[in-house]
């Protein structure tokens, strides 16, 4: 009995430690942000931090995401086609 509520103890403070430890590395890296290059500093979404307990907001993110890509994607090509058209006719062909 008094070894099973040292090893809950235990388990409590490794929990504890490990959020701790998330939590400095987070604040790191947004403190790092101002200072870095574009694109060098990547903050990790929840999911990638607890995968099994976030399954559901990371399929749902990527969905959206998909969809939002896909979408820039389509305006891009019709503002492109756009131009290359008024360049054309500016042209005369």
């Amino acid at each position: 009995m008094i070894d099973s509520k040292v090893r809950e103890k235990r388990q409590q403070e490794r929990e504890q430690l490990s959020l701790c430890y998330n939590t400095a590395a987070l604040i790191g890296l947004y403190i790092q942000i101002p200072y870095a290059q574009e694109g060098e500093i990547i903050i990790p979404n929840l999911w990638d931090l607890a995968p099994g307990l976030f399954e559901e907001e990371r399929e749902l993110y990527e969905k959206v995401h998909q969809k939002e890509t896909a979408e820039e994607a389509t305006r891009s090509r019709k503002e492109y086609a756009r131009q290359h058209n008024r360049i054309r006719k500016q042209k005369g062909l």
